[in-house]
């Protein structure tokens, strides 16, 4: 509800604004303005309007809102529809009817596209909004990133694949070991699958060794990023 409240009294200031000083918004911000309508029924928020959320996230990743279909700067397009494909593939997995295996091929769209995006290198990733610093580009690619990884370990978890999910996320590790979001989905890939097994009820290593494993990998990304260690300590 909160969520909700936010979302509406943004877009009361901005038909304000228009009305009153002749602003109008720009469509990235009705754009941003939808995906937040979308993240509070279900994309990031639970007990929504999940229907609504769905709709939303479909019509922004094909580029169209209102019925219009509108150009999108390369770096905006990336992130936005990156977020659309992570939105639907965690309705997918918390409250949809399809197979995790469709919630892995929404997240597996976005990790591609970002990882070709982060590719390009940093000079070359403008802001993608007027109103932000330029890091705020690479900020917003590394959370994606490291939730389309999460999202793709969640799905071969529930397809009862966790063999799979634990394999795919160290990959990324090993492929970069100095990345503070690629340890950190690790660690809290391996904290969640012990509460899964223990959920489960399932046999197997000790849950107390493979707490100590997850403890570990969450100790060992916070080293990588002193501003974020906090959490751990």
């Amino acid at each position: 509800t909160q969520a909700r409240l936010f979302v509406n009294r943004a877009r009361h200031c901005i038909a304000q604004g228009s009305s009153s000083w002749g602003r109008w918004s720009l469509p990235l911000e009705d754009i941003l303005l939808d995906l937040g309508h979308a993240d509070s029924e279900g994309g990031m928020l639970v007990g929504g309007f999940i229907d609504q959320a769905k709709v939303l996230f479909q019509a922004i990743y094909d580029h169209k809102v209102d019925g219009i279909t509108r150009d999108l700067e390369d770096v905006a397009g990336v992130i936005l529809k990156a977020h659309c494909s992570n939105g639907l593939a965690r309705i997918t997995l918390y409250g949809g009817s399809t197979g995790p295996d469709i919630a892995e091929t929404h997240a597996r769209n976005s990790l591609t596209e970002l990882e070709q995006l982060q590719q390009k290198g940093n000079s070359s990733l403008p802001p993608f909004y007027l109103w932000i610093h330029a890091t705020s580009t690479d900020v917003s690619i590394a959370f994606h990133v490291n939730m389309s990884r999460q999202l793709v370990a969640d799905s071969l978890l529930r397809a009862s694949r966790p063999d799979d999910a634990r394999c795919f996320l160290e990959d990324a590790v090993r492929d970069a070991p100095a990345e503070y979001d690629a340890a950190f989905a690790l660690g809290a890939f391996l904290m969640r699958l012990v509460c899964f097994q223990e959920t489960e009820g399932r046999s197997g290593t000790p849950s107390a060794l493979k707490e100590k494993q997850a403890q570990t990998q969450l100790l060992k990304a916070a080293k990588l990023d002193s501003s974020k260690a906090d959490p751990f300590s």
